[in-house]
C-alpha cells in the first residue's frame, strides 16, 4: 500500500545503511501476518469501546461519530471475536520474536508515503499497526522526501522489552540517513 516515493525512499534508506557497513537484507513475514491491521481493528474496537462507553453515556452529544460508533459497538464484535484476535496476535508476537535470531533490527516504511501538508491530519498510520498489536518498540526516522519535498518516515521494530537496543540502533540509523542528526557531544 506504499506508494512509489515511499518504497524508493525505503530503499534508498536500506542502500545507505549497506553503504555505511550494515547487512541489509530483505524480510518477508510469514504469510499468517497478513491479519494483523483486522485483527487489531477487533481488540481497538472491542476493547477500545469499553473506555468510550461510560464517555458516551455521559456526554453522548460530544463524542465523535467514529468513537461514538466503537462505544455503541456497532461492528458488533462478541467476546469470541475479541478472544480470537488476542489469541491470533499473541501467536504473532512470538513469530516477530524468532525473527531476531537472524537480524537485529527490522527497517520499514512508518507512513504509505508523503507527509500530509498542512496540519488538519497527521496522516495515516496504517504501517504503525503491527508494532501496536505485537506490543513491540517503534522509533520513526526521517528516511527521506517525496515529489512534493514533504517527508516520508522509515521507522526500526525490535521485540517487546528492547527498548534499550532499539534506541542506540535507531541512533545509528538516524546519523547514516541524515548526518545533521549525529549526536552531539554532551
Amino acid at each position: 500500500e506504499a506508494s512509489n516515493d515511499a518504497k524508493a525512499v525505503l530503499q534508498a534508506a536500506g542502500d545507505a545503511l549497506s553503504k555505511a557497513g550494515a547487512t541489509v537484507r530483505r524480510v518477508t513475514l510469514p504469510p499468517a501476518f497478513a491479519q494483523i491491521n483486522s485483527r487489531h481493528d477487533v481488540l481497538m474496537e472491542g476493547d477500545g469501546g469499553v473506555g468510550f462507553k461510560a464517555l458516551n453515556a455521559l456526554y453522548p452529544r460530544r463524542l465523535a461519530a467514529d468513537l461514538k460508533a466503537i462505544a455503541e459497538n456497532r461492528r458488533g464484535f462478541t467476546p469470541m471475536q475479541l478472544r480470537a484476535a488476542q489469541d491470533y496476535l499473541a501467536a504473532r508476537r512470538v513469530e516477530f520474536e524468532k525473527l531476531f535470531g537472524r537480524i537485529d533490527a527490522l527497517l520499514m516504511l512508518a507512513v504509505p508515503g508523503e507527509a500530509p501538508a498542512g496540519l488538519e491530519s497527521q496522516g495515516l498510520a496504517l504501517f504503525n499497526r503491527m508494532g501496536s498489536a505485537l506490543h513491540v518498540p517503534c522509533i520513526a526516522i526521517p528516511g527521506g522526501r517525496g515529489a512534493s519535498g514533504l517527508p516520508i518516515g522509515v521507522q526500526i521494530k525490535r521485540p517487546r522489552y528492547d527498548d534499550e537496543q532499539l534506541l542506540a540502533i535507531a541512533e545509528t540509523v538516524a546519523a547514516v540517513l541524515d548526518p545533521a542528526q549525529r549526536r552531539r557531544p554532551d
